[in-house]
């Protein structure tokens, strides 16, 4: 029977055989394709890591490892002027329904990447793509040296006798946009346009099914949960085997076709906590083993430590918590000294004091849109926020306001005002629910009320971010030592002689001086001039702000009777490696 602690659903898993470690989330997801900016989750990311292959993982300090299951070796080479990429797939290598990972799979994510209008998904609309990074600067992609076929004959004297014969390359088809690309191939090459290298390659391709893909759609084919098991076919240690949507419980049991060292746990299950303030609680009585929240409370490394037999592990992640502005929702937000009032009267140091201030005591305003505090090419470029809340900081914000054509700041209530009609200005504030996010909720609505601004705060849905329908929203980017992203996240692309915010720009900003700045760190050949790119975007960033980074987030990660578990600074989240774990 299900158990319930608080305001937590503890899944039944009367179906699950051997052992099974129940890992508890804070957050959910409504679609199965986290390659889409619909669907781009970080929850959705933990329950696909042991299910859908990389060539590379990152592991817990942050660095690229080849997964040798998955390719043998990757290499990156200049020839003939371009950066030409080549991988090796393992040839054992082969999704759940039996069919071959190959260089279709390759093709397939390149065509959905890259951004390229001529390519397009089922019934002809445009890929969905959460970010086309380094896709873009790919010109092609080809596959050679499929798997030999081995032909075992008996004779007449019943002897057996095999014979090894090169394997033709497939066809492929116009259909499939993979005709004379060795689709069947186990080698893949991946070259880059001329003067266009990409220096974060270990990077690109994580790959799901392009079989199935191409024939359900990629931009909502995967999102049906009674098909999921059907469709989300695995090439990793774990099958995903039942889906419980309404209670957003996720199981997943042992691959029976993975070929590399089979995983030490049955049976994992993801399930979300719908309050994270009763994660401890649930870890002390049993209900789940491990516990990733979002954003961590003092509260709750003193209950782990009161509790006994509960590991804890708090490190810098390359995560940041910040408020964004959603420039296409209000005429008002669009004004750039609109958001820089708003900028002013946030006291970035009392969020911190309220929340990871008490975990970290150290911790900072993060005065930079792309590097974290203790990241290589950090710069304060967001000092001049540093004293937000401060009284010469409210001054200038109400002066700010009042300086906004149809807008007037009035004394005699304190409120600024639409001079076309009177009213006041109000935004809504959207935060996900989290103890941590309500109260950054709340000090960001004391404090725009200083300077006459009134908000409302409203919980978001899991559609709040692709759908736009906010005016102010906190949440946190969960990202990597890889900056390349972050043109996905804040560019845009010149379209029609306008520059089009790029898909997971979820609040539309603009500035198209960053962008370029951007993309052109993305083609560097060193890491350091991709730095140096980066860093000048952020000074533009800064200009005119598409949002307010608050701080550099702390990655927690709480467990019982579990070893093996190792906690991770990136997006990778807690179950990277969770193949190795045991049940003590």
């Amino acid at each position: 029977m299900a158990l319930t602690l608080g305001a937590i659903a503890v899944p039944t898993i009367s179906s699950a055989s051997g052992t099974t470690a129940v890992i508890a989330l804070d957050g959910t997801f409504t679609g199965f394709n986290n390659f889409t900016s619909a669907n781009n989750s970080f929850y959705l990311g933990q329950v696909l890591n042991q299910i859908w292959p990389s060539p590379f993982i990152m592991d817990q300090s942050a660095k690229f490892v080849l997964d040798k299951d998955i390719v043998s070796s990757a290499t990156s080479a200049l020839v003939g002027g371009k950066q030409v990429v080549t991988y090796t797939i393992n040839p054992k290598a082969v999704w759940s329904d039996g069919t071959p990972l190959t260089a279709d799979d390759f093709i397939y994510m390149f065509q959905a990447s890259s951004g390229d209008p001529q390519y397009t998904d089922v019934g002809g609309a445009p890929y969905d793509t959460a970010g086309s990074s380094g896709y873009n600067q790919i010109e092609s992609v080809v596959g050679s040296n499929p798997n030999p076929t081995v032909t075992t004959t008996t004779d007449s004297k019943g002897h057996q006798h095999t014979v090894t014969s090169q394997t033709p390359c497939a066809a492929g088809s116009n259909a499939n946009r993979n005709a004379g690309l060795c689709p069947n191939g186990k080698t893949v090459t991946v070259t880059f346009m001329a003067g266009q290298p990409y220096p974060e390659w270990p990077g690109l391709f994580g790959l799901l099914p392009a079989h199935i893909a191409r024939v359900v759609g990629w931009n909502t084919g995967m999102d049906d949960p009674s098909k999921a098991t059907q469709n989300i076919v695995s090439a990793g240690p774990y099958v995903l085997s039942n889906v419980d949507q309404a209670n957003n419980t996720y199981t997943e049991t042992k691959n029976p076709r993975w070929w590399g060292k089979a995983a030490n746990i049955d049976t994992l299950v993801f399930t979300n906590l719908a309050d994270d303030t009763q994660g401890i609680a649930g870890l002390a009585a049993g209900d789940f083993r491990v516990f990733q929240p979002t954003t961590v409370s003092r509260t709750m490394i003193d209950q782990a430590t009161s509790q006994g037999g509960i590991s804890s592990s708090v490190i810098p992640a390359y995560t940041f918590e910040h408020l964004d502005f959603n420039l296409a929702h209000s005429q008002w937000i669009a004004k750039s000294d609109v958001r820089k009032a708003i900028a002013l009267a946030i006291n970035r140091k009392a969020i911190i004091a309220a929340t990871v201030g008490q975990v970290n005591t150290k911790t900072k305003p993060l005065d930079n849109f792309i590097f974290m505090a203790n990241q290589n090419g950090y710069k304060a470029d967001g000092a001049a926020y540093d004293n937000g809340g401060s009284n010469a900081s409210i001054a200038t914000a109400i002066g700010l306001l009042n300086g906004v054509s149809g807008l007037t700041y009035r004394t005699s209530d304190k409120l600024v005002h639409v001079d076309a009609t009177g009213a006041p200005l109000t935004f809504t504030l959207q935060e996900k629910g989290s103890s941590v996010r309500a109260a950054e909720a709340q000090i960001v609505q004391a404090d725009l009320a200083k300077i006459g601004i009134t908000v409302n705060i409203v919980v978001r849905s899991n559609s709040t971010l692709p759908d736009g329908n906010f005016d102010m929203v906190i949440f946190g980017w969960a990202g990597s030592p890889l900056l390349s992203g972050f043109v996905n996240i804040y560019g845009c692309t010149v379209a029609n002689g306008a520059c089009a915010p790029n898909n997971s720009n979820y609040g539309n900003y603009v500035n198209a001086a960053a962008s370029d700045d951007m993309n052109n760190a993305n083609m560097q050949t060193t890491i350091a001039e991709e730095v140096a790119g980066y860093q000048a975007a952020d000074l533009k960033l800064w200009q005119n702000l598409p949002g307010i980074p608050f701080y550099q987030s702390s990655e927690a990660a709480f467990w019982s009777g579990v070893g093996g578990v190792k906690n991770n600074p990136t997006q990778a989240g807690i179950d990277w490696n969770a193949q190795t774990w045991t049940l003590n």
